[in-house]
């Protein structure tokens, strides 16, 4: 039963039975969000019409509002994937909307409690329709789609979307790109590109022009669970990524980047109203994500899950409940400008921009010995933040953060053997050979040369990476080792 505050009811949040094709939604539509104290079940936080007894469940597409999963108060205007309550499109907007306008006009918009506009489409059109496939188009008079979300993604791609390069997936600070050359990229902030790969083997070149590629779980009218580059250029369709359930029939698929910063495909039943389950992540490794632990916050596993901790004891969590806002210090370096002291971080890298990137960005860079360097740190002003660091006992490397002193401890954290082959869970032996290959490498090579590479930083965002240990899928050269001194 739709709302008292719904003016047209069967039009402006739509789902769509086994037999009806499309819906529209008449000018001078409006549509309010439920009262802010008002107890609804979280799957009535939008409206939809119950189909005729009978008729098998069906997965299907509303339009409306939902509240937002750390604030229900919050509410945001969406095409909503039914009966999971999954939002696959949302109006972008900073404060939660007290309404959805459709004017005659032809504009859609989103007006706040105060009446003002704080999102709309500025497309003058004759109709819009909500079509069976999850697209939400704005037409004209002729039926030319004027505006659609297919074409202006947010953080979703259904199965029978595809994303151009033209388009970006955006959540919080991460996005989502692809590049005209078929390479997939995933960015924190618009400028830290943590994940940069083709990710298929074919007989594709690096460097071969492409046309214009699209990305797509969908190739001749079919979804298997693949995804695909597709290009004029290329001979067929080129493989992506498998889900792990590829293959199987009766599923809608899709792909979302998330809010921790990884871009998954997931997948659920068409005729039930199952949870949709992640089937493969671009990276494999979550604490590999950039910032996915906040300013100063340490990504380590505790079994199979990833956790955020803080570096030493002379940090506390930002924010008590979310330890992926990062951490702080109990006392500032400047509250300690000529007594600052190093906490030493074993089994750490901090994650940062390549060499390259922190080159052409002006910073200082040299090379010089292990006491020299971690001496010269400890003296400089500027070496006082890092934002992303990883923590295993796969990770040969050392890392330094600068505190007032005491230099504190961390309690020790509970680590199965799964935190070791966290990397992908099908390659326990090669992470084992890869620290075993290490190890003899460092006995046969006696003199190893300790490198130091520290750089200059005008504010907290920019800070430096060093990596002692390449992973198992990038290759590792026995016996080479780079310790580090950051921040």
């Amino acid at each position: 039963m739709a709302p008292k505050n719904l003016s047209h009811p069967f039009h402006l949040l739509l789902l769509f039975y086994p037999h009806i094709t499309n819906s529209l939604i008449p000018l001078n539509s409006s549509l309010k969000p439920p009262p802010p104290n008002k107890k609804i079940p979280h799957h009535h936080h939008h409206l939809h019409l119950h189909l005729p007894p009978g008729l098998p469940p069906k997965i299907t597409f509303s339009f409306g509002f939902l509240p937002y999963p750390s604030d229900t108060s919050f509410f945001s205007a969406a095409v909503i994937l039914y009966p999971s309550s999954t939002p696959v499109w949302r109006a972008p907007s900073k404060s939660s909307p007290a309404s959805i306008q459709f004017q005659s006009n032809g504009n859609l918009r989103l007006i706040d409690g105060s009446g003002s506009v704080i999102w709309q489409s500025n497309r003058g059109v004759s109709v819009a329709i909500l079509d069976d496939s999850g697209n939400l188009a704005l037409k004209n008079a002729t039926s030319t789609v004027i505006w659609d979300t297919f074409s202006n993604p947010t953080d979703t791609v259904l199965q029978s979307q595809n994303l151009t390069t033209c388009s970006k997936l955006r959540s919080g600070p991460y996005s989502f790109s692809l590049l005209a050359s078929g390479k997939l990229t995933l960015n924190w902030n618009d400028s830290i590109t943590y994940y940069n790969k083709h990710g298929f083997k074919s007989s594709f070149s690096a460097n071969q022009s492409l046309a214009s590629p699209v990305l797509s779980l969908e190739t001749n009218g079919q979804t298997t669970g693949i995804l695909y580059l597709i290009d004029a250029s290329l001979p067929s369709p080129a493989v992506v990524a498998y889900s792990s359930n590829y293959g199987e029939a009766s599923l809608m698929r899709f792909i979302r980047l998330e809010t921790d910063g990884n871009l998954r495909a997931y997948s659920l039943s068409k005729y039930s109203g199952s949870t949709p389950s992640a089937e493969w992540s671009a990276v494999e490794d979550q604490c590999e994500v950039f910032g996915y632990c906040g300013n100063m916050g340490i990504c380590t596993y505790n079994d199979a899950e990833p956790v955020c901790r803080c570096p030493s004891q002379n940090f506390v969590p930002s924010e008590l409940n979310d330890p992926r806002k990062g951490c702080k210090r109990k006392q500032e370096i400047s509250d300690c400008p000529m007594n600052s002291t190093i906490r030493e971080l074993d089994n750490t890298q901090f994650l940062t921009y390549p060499l390259k990137q922190v080159a052409s960005n002006g910073n200082e860079v040299f090379f010089e010995g292990f006491s020299a360097c971690r001496e010269n740190c400890l003296t400089q002003p500027s070496f006082v933040y890092f934002i992303s660091g990883y923590q295993s006992p796969a990770l040969l490397s050392t890392s330094f953060v600068r505190v007032c002193p005491p230099a504190l401890l961390n309690q020790p954290i509970s680590v199965s053997s799964n935190t070791l082959t966290k990397k992908s869970g099908l390659r326990a032996g090669i992470v084992v050979a890869v620290v075993v290959g290490t190890l003899v490498g460092l006995v046969l090579l006696e003199g190893v040369v300790y490198y130091c590479f520290c750089r200059g930083s005008r504010f907290a965002a920019e800070y430096a990476q060093y990596t002692l240990l390449e992973y198992a899928s990038d290759g590792i050269l026995p016996g080479q080792i780079i310790d580090f001194y950051k921040h």
